[in-house]
């Protein structure tokens, strides 16, 4: 009514903009935590389907795909390896970006005494670089590549494997990405180890078969 606002109002409106401003923040709170609960749901259903194609697997090329596959998925990377740790040093088991430049690589073990793959082997924790241009011990394979995520595959406290992507942008990795690979190894380690208890028993399993066909072979004749 063209009347100023006095003190009265001044207080009345104070009052709803306190009660607003709580009612917005429930709202974003809400919202933040709705988002949040189906970004788990969403990741949880992700991981039971990797768990079946994981079970499914019961050869450790097959494993190593699979991961590899899905950890480059999920976290954007533009190249990316995945290898076992042997007496030798790191075996390359799969490869996916790097073109021909890793041609021949996985002939050869790669030294655990170079390198950051060689850094999370001998301390068993991941590595994160941000920007390689800074870290002494990167040897690098592709020119673009400027962050790095590597991680230890490890099963009863023993590094078996590890999982390395790489991303043109420096901090190319968000701490969501890094945590959903780093669920992925976890399951991943798990099927390893029953691929290759399956090949031990599969291997037992034909070196019985064998003895038994020389033995009866053997006993024929003097039977006879």
């Amino acid at each position: 009514d063209g009347s100023p606002f006095d003190d009265e109002d001044r207080t009345l409106l104070t009052a709803f903009a306190g009660q607003a401003a709580v009612a917005i923040e429930n709202a974003r709170l809400f919202a933040e935590t709705d988002q949040a609960l189906t970004e788990r749901v969403e990741e949880l259903s992700v991981m039971q389907r990797i768990d079946r194609e994981l079970n499914a697997a019961l050869d450790v090329q097959r494993v190593m795909d699979i991961t590899l596959s899905w950890a480059m998925t999920n976290s954007r990377a533009s190249a990316g390896s995945v290898g076992m740790v042997t007496e030798a040093g790191i075996q390359i088991i799969a490869t996916h970006g790097y073109g021909d430049t890793v041609e021949g690589l996985s002939d050869r073990p790669l030294s655990i005494e170079r390198g950051l793959m060689g850094r999370v082997v001998r301390t068993g924790q991941m590595s994160l670089v941000r920007d390689v241009r800074a870290d002494p011990d990167y040897r690098g394979i592709l020119p673009a590549t400027r962050s790095q995520l590597t991680i230890p595959i490890v099963r009863e406290q023993v590094v078996v494997g590890l999982l390395n992507l790489e991303s043109p942008d420096v901090d190319g990795f968000s701490p969501a990405q890094v945590e959903f690979v780093t669920r992925l190894l976890d399951h991943a380690a798990v099927a390893i180890t029953n691929a290759r208890l399956y090949a031990e028993v599969n291997a037992a399993n034909i070196a019985k078969s064998e003895f038994v066909s020389v033995a009866a072979h053997e006993l024929k004749t003097p039977m006879t």
